[in-house]
């Protein structure tokens, strides 16, 4: 598959995103932390495939917002300078009340906010997985350590 075609948004907005699957890992981990070694290896498996799942998810977002705003800008322009009767800043203060205008203002600001929720999610699912990896990791030099295993 070609990257082009894994991050198009035609007939896709934010609002379709899932997720469920990063939401159910992150409830699997104990509030205190106190994972298992190998539990803690799979975890961090699992949480590498939800980070890379993310990637996707983001690219796909940030399109979406980039679009949003060069649309809002574009539009935002065309109906300044058509209110533009009496001055420039008239003209700019008509086209914000312009409905389209607002509307196109609200799907960017909305793109935008999805794209900052990604990015978060994706921040503290890595620190997660180098936490999971580091519990893994200590236990198996721990393990190594005693002479057992």
């Amino acid at each position: 598959m070609r990257a082009g075609h894994m991050i198009s948004t035609q007939n896709w907005t934010p609002k379709d995103i899932d997720l469920t699957p990063v939401e159910s890992f992150v409830q699997k981990i104990p509030p205190d932390g106190d994972v298992a070694p190998y539990e803690a290896y799979k975890l961090a498996l699992k949480s590498a495939r939800l980070l890379d799942y993310l990637v996707g998810i983001r690219a796909k977002v940030e399109l979406f917002y980039l679009r949003s705003r060069s649309q809002y800008r574009q539009t935002f322009e065309m109906k300044s300078v058509e209110y533009n009767d009496k001055s420039v800043a008239d003209g700019e203060r008509r086209a914000h009340k312009d409905e389209e205008v607002s509307k196109l203002r609200e799907q960017r600001d909305y793109a935008e906010a999805y794209l900052v929720l990604i990015q978060e999610k994706m921040a503290s699912l890595e620190k997660l997985h180098y936490l999971l990896k580091q519990r893994h990791q200590e236990a198996e030099r721990e393990e190594g350590r005693s002479g057992y295993g």
